[in-house]
């Protein structure tokens, strides 16, 4: 697993942007994909720094709008196989989870293909990280003329408890476009 990381980690400047990599070959999806796989499979080699590592290269991927559900889809298989989000590692740094939560939140509205693997992303993390969810979405509404009415919606999301990950999915995309429409109107 130490020599993929090294390969990844020095091929990923070369890298073109874009998922797929505009038809030009291997992109960070690819990359990053590859490298949650070798998280998976080789998870008792693996340490705190891999787990970082990948961490901020998902972050950057997500921030460049160039994520694909296959490498979200394999973001989910590796909590599932090995509860990742609630490893000492994922959670060293709180500001890059909180990195990460903002940006996935930000893309939502984005990318409509991800967002059934993206809010499958958000509510497994929150089990673990929830202030991460809830400064993501604090800050999301700060700023925001109608900061009233977006305090009563946060509000009324976090006092609900989502029994499963339709009950979240709906509540935070309810919450979403509730803050769409509240600064809409102002």
């Amino acid at each position: 697993s130490m020599q993929t990381f090294a390969f990844c980690l020095g091929i990923w400047p070369q890298l073109g942007g874009g998922a797929g990599g505009g038809g030009a070959g291997v992109a960070h999806a690819d990359v990053v994909q590859l490298l949650l796989r070798v998280l998976r499979y080789q998870w008792r080699g693996c340490n705190e720094t891999h787990v970082q590592t990948v961490l901020d290269l998902l972050i950057q991927l997500v921030q460049a709008h160039e994520p694909t559900v296959e490498t979200i889809n394999e973001l989910v298989k590796l909590d599932e196989q090995v509860k990742v989000f609630s490893h000492a590692g994922f959670g060293m740094d709180g500001n890059k989870v909180l990195a990460l939560v903002r940006e996935l939140i930000n893309l939502l509205p984005k990318r409509a293909d991800l967002q059934e693997a993206v809010l499958t992303v958000l509510y497994r993390m929150s089990g673990y990280h929830p202030q991460a969810l809830q400064a993501a979405l604090q800050q999301r509404v700060s700023g925001s003329q109608a900061a009233e009415g977006h305090q009563q919606a946060l509000h009324k999301f976090f006092s609900r408890a989502p029994q499963n990950c339709a009950e979240f999915s709906s509540n935070l995309l309810h919450l979403l476009n509730d803050q769409i429409w509240l600064e809409s109107i102002q």
